[in-house]
């Protein structure tokens, strides 16, 4: 396929399975392999080196349980900036289905207390709602978001630029994932602007707002101002 290197987490009959192929453009050092993860250290040419888990989440619920205890910073003893990316085979919330027979709050409740305790935030994407789409019974297509990415707020600030896109699907029920890791220097454009979440973790973002907004002048004339400043 072209890759010079890989790494192999065996499906049991149609089940899981992860495949992972890098370039040695990267240096890759597998630090933990699991049945529905793999937590890789990743360093480019003179780069800083992060961390990348690439999940496929368990359907069986007593070993998804397990995903959450088992993939976890603290737990293998690692600090840094680092992504977690794949098939979680979970939703946050009832908005993220449109088969709302088959949510389980229960689930969900899990799955965004292990965001919170990893102090994780969504990366967002472009394209289609829901990663995930099958044709039910009776003509009725289901479609959930299951796929996503996942950062805390070192690598955010590591690639500012990131963005994620949900591609077309193609001979599968899953859509492809593509992240984005956007040049440092890349000149950023106003229409392109986006509010970052992490920026509300800043105590210095009120004090910022309060000195870039003029109250003598309207909201076209702020905002170019405060989206400089935002960026800056």
């Amino acid at each position: 396929m072209g890759f010079s290197d890989w790494i192999q987490i065996e499906a049991v009959g149609f089940s899981g399975g992860i495949w992972f192929f890098w370039n040695n453009s990267l240096h890759i050092t597998v630090i933990h392999t699991h049945p529905q993860f793999l937590f890789l250290q990743v360093q480019g040419a003179n780069q800083e080196l992060w961390f990348y888990a690439v999940v496929y989440g368990s359907l069986t619920h007593h070993l998804h349980c397990r995903l959450w205890a088992e993939l976890s910073m603290a737990k293998r003893g690692i600090t840094g900036a680092w992504m977690v990316a794949g098939d979680f085979n979970c939703i946050t919330s009832q908005e993220e289905t449109n088969n709302y027979r088959a949510f389980s709050s229960q689930h969900s409740s899990y799955f965004v207390d292990w965001i919170q305790t990893e102090g994780l935030v969504d990366l967002g994407f472009n394209g289609p709602k829901y990663t995930w789409i099958r044709a039910g019974s009776a003509g009725q297509t289901k479609g959930a978001r299951l796929d996503r990415e996942l950062c805390n707020i070192g690598w955010r600030q590591r690639f500012p630029d990131a963005s994620i896109t949900h591609l077309p699907r193609v001979l599968s029920d899953h859509v492809p994932l593509l992240i984005h890791l956007a040049n440092g220097n890349s000149h950023r454009s106003h229409s392109g602007f986006k509010f970052q979440a992490t920026w509300l973790t800043s105590t210095k973002l009120s004090d910022l707002v309060r000195h870039t907004w003029r109250s003598d002048q309207g909201i076209q004339e702020n905002i170019p101002r405060l989206t400089e400043e935002l960026h800056s």
